[in-house]
């Protein structure tokens, strides 16, 4: 029972704190160390390289972040798991109740099991309020589409012009690749 309530409540701690380290080095992605925000960027310039831009910069951020991972499992289900892990505590609870009363303890017995499941509740609500994924989320999604659209474009587009003048139209796409 108290498993299913750590897992759910270090999944959400871990995801958290993963999200808030991409909002940090997102906050200045022109030196980033994060391997996935580089990947990101780096997708883009390839994207970008044939065509004056993208059409739409926050469909792609979208679904960069939808296939954001740590090794083999993905975020979302990280993030499921933690869903998981405190319904998994919920229901241990309520088999234990279930077993108490079937066995015919009295209600002191019982008790404890519904006491347990609302603080165990209260303590994976108020760390879900805490950390607040969606917010993450929303703010991660916010900085890389400005920086995308803003900085990183702009940015690209100067280097092609200055190129182009230097060496000619036919080596830009070489030179950028």
């Amino acid at each position: 029972m108290f498993g299913c309530l750590f897992v759910g409540i270090f999944a959400k701690l871990f995801l958290g704190f993963l999200y808030q380290n991409m909002i940090r080095e997102s906050d200045n992605m022109a030196v980033t160390e994060n391997k996935a925000l580089k990947q990101c960027k780096q997708r883009y310039a390839n994207y970008c390289a044939g065509r004056r831009s993208m059409p739409n910069v926050s469909v792609f951020v979208e679904r960069f972040m939808n296939r954001l991972s740590v090794g083999r499992l993905a975020f979302s289900g990280i993030y499921r798991m933690s869903e998981q892990g405190m319904m998994l505590f919920v229901l241990a609870a309520g088999v234990g109740v279930y077993t108490s009363i079937r066995e015919g303890h009295s209600t002191g017995k019982i008790v404890p099991y519904y006491i347990v499941a609302f603080f165990g509740l209260y303590l994976y609500f108020s760390i879900s309020s805490l950390v607040d994924i969606r917010r993450k989320q929303q703010v991660l999604k916010v900085n890389l589409v400005d920086y995308l659209e803003n900085y990183f474009l702009p940015r690209t587009e100067g280097s092609k012009k200055d190129i182009e003048m230097l060496y000619g139209e036919d080596t830009t796409q070489h030179l950028l690749a």
